[in-house]
């Protein structure tokens, strides 16, 4: 479908530090699936909050590359650290609440929905409920529905998903001067 409409670009987004790296395996998967013959979208990979002061911004009023955004929507656990937020009250004296930190991401994760809509940008939100003795089904659930979906994708534009003749073209001019320089 997003072919059809001439879109290029697809951005994962995470709320979890520690599903970066989970996201550079799914770009690295499409590019190399996906990228040959002059087809398959871009993608590119974001760590909110990290992200939103560059590359929210550049979505939202930067050059139209006609992108559309995937997030994975935050994995609230059931421990939590506060944190205070400053916030004027009468006679500028400031009350210092405790918010949760799921509740600050749960906020910036409802903003950018509503951003992206306004900003006509498609976005798809993933969402995972799980317990913690869950999880490790979960992420290889995530990974396999990823893997399934590249494979059918490819299909799709008519490329072959399983190999990689840029990588092999770099690696071979690699081996010829390694072996022409290192006799």
């Amino acid at each position: 479908m997003y072919h059809q409409v001439h879109y290029r670009v697809e951005v994962m987004g995470v709320f979890d530090q520690s599903l970066t790296s989970f996201t550079m395996w799914w770009q690295q998967l499409y590019a190399e699936s996906e990228g040959k013959d002059g087809k398959g979208l871009l993608p590119l990979c974001c760590t909110f909050t990290r992200d939103l002061h560059s590359l929210e911004q550049f979505f939202q009023q930067g050059s139209r590359q006609l992108l559309f955004q995937t997030i994975l929507e935050p994995f609230f656990s059931d421990q939590d650290v506060k944190v205070a937020v400053h916030e004027p009250v009468v006679d500028q004296i400031y009350q210092l609440p405790l918010v949760a930190v799921n509740t600050i991401n749960r906020y910036v994760f409802d903003a950018i929905v509503k951003a992206n809509q306004a900003a006509h940008i498609p976005t798809l939100v993933l969402t995972f409920h799980f317990r913690n003795r869950d999880l490790a089904y979960v992420f290889g659930y995530l990974v396999f529905w990823f893997m399934c979906s590249c494979a059918m994708s490819a299909q799709l534009l008519g490329v072959n998903a399983f190999n990689q003749p840029g990588v092999e073209l770099y690696k071979s001019i690699l081996r010829t001067k390694m072996k022409r320089d290192h006799r």
